[in-house]
């Protein structure tokens, strides 16, 4: 890992975290009286952190002691602080969301999230805040990586509408994780259950079945005329794709789809394999993309009611 000691350094070096000066401070204070590099340029208010950390263990500063604690706990409270933060909002709105100190959002942001003076190199970012490459799928956990790249994707209205649904339906015993969207006895919008639901499907094994079955499902649905018609496929094809989320989240491993499971399957032609991967491929990227209801702000609240018998959802229960 690279330690980067000063502001010039941190603004051009490509290495650089979003926690760099606390990894700066930490290396500092490890170091204690030890003969430093002559050539080395520390910024002064990072020695004056490293000897406090030092000396004491601890940071002097209440608020900079209260960011360590939320850094490290890695939980609502930072994914919250720094969403909100790749959403670009000021500090007052946040800690106003937050309820916390204006002055322990600021220490936050300078200790472990220096990233609003990035904001357009969206690589980097990608890279440091969300932990993932492109159309890889999330890990039921990861929910602050997932809201991450949601801020940095569609910004405050997306951000408030996922935050402001997943503190309505989690309760004390739930785990921080992204299975509370997808609880049955939830209010969380459709929109948002079957958003959730695609970004964690794995892109292996069965997973990766189940995506071909669902842009087969989606390219069906594009064809359809009656907007009626249309409408009551679309809620059949996320009951689908909340089912399948909720098995994962569960922990389970999904089975085979209905349509991988006959004795002897008719292998299908060359050309037809790769169309149906196409579809799969078009399906998970739109889907990847933030609902419009969502990004409007104007996602409603409902659970899911699969018409029918639904075969997608059975075999899944």
């Amino acid at each position: 890992m690279t330690i980067i000691f000063n502001e010039k350094a941190a603004a051009t070096d490509p290495n650089a975290t979003p926690q760099w000066r606390y990894e700066a401070i930490e290396a500092l204070a490890s170091e204690g009286n030890t003969r430093k590099p002559k050539h080395r340029q520390v910024d002064p208010v990072l020695e004056k952190y490293a000897s406090e950390l030092s000396k004491t263990g601890a940071f002097t500063s209440e608020a900079a002691r209260v960011a360590t604690k939320i850094f490290r706990a890695d939980d609502e409270y930072r994914a919250e602080i720094e969403a909100r933060v790749l959403a670009g909002e000021s500090v007052s709105s946040i800690a106003a969301h937050t309820k916390l100190p204006e002055q322990v959002i600021q220490d936050y942001e300078f200790l472990f999230f220096d990233v609003r003076r990035f904001s357009e190199a969206s690589d980097w970012l990608i890279k440091n805040t969300t932990g993932l490459k492109h159309q890889s799928e999330y890990r039921v956990n990861d929910v602050r990586l997932f809201w991450g790249r949601q801020a940095l994707e569609g910004g405050t209205v997306v951000i408030d509408e996922l935050i402001t649904s997943f503190k309505a339906n989690r309760q004390v015993t739930d785990k921080f994780s992204l299975a509370v969207y997808l609880k049955k006895t939830g209010s969380v919008p459709l929109e948002v259950q079957s958003f959730v639901a695609i970004n964690i499907i794995p892109q292996s094994g069965n997973g990766e079945l189940w995506l071909v079955d669902f842009g087969m499902e989606h390219a069906a649905i594009e064809k359809i005329m009656s907007p009626a018609s249309k409408a009551s496929a679309v809620q059949a094809l996320q009951a689908h794709v909340i089912e399948c989320g909720r098995l994962i989240a569960s922990g389970k491993p999904l089975p085979l789809p209905p349509n991988w499971k006959r004795k002897k399957p008719k292998q299908p032609s060359a050309s037809t394999m790769e169309q149906m991967y196409a579809e799969a491929k078009l399906f998970r990227e739109s889907r990847k993309q933030v609902p419009s209801s969502v990004a409007s702000g104007k996602a409603k609240a409902g659970k899911v009611k699969a018409p029918g018998t639904g075969q997608l959802v059975d075999v899944l229960k």
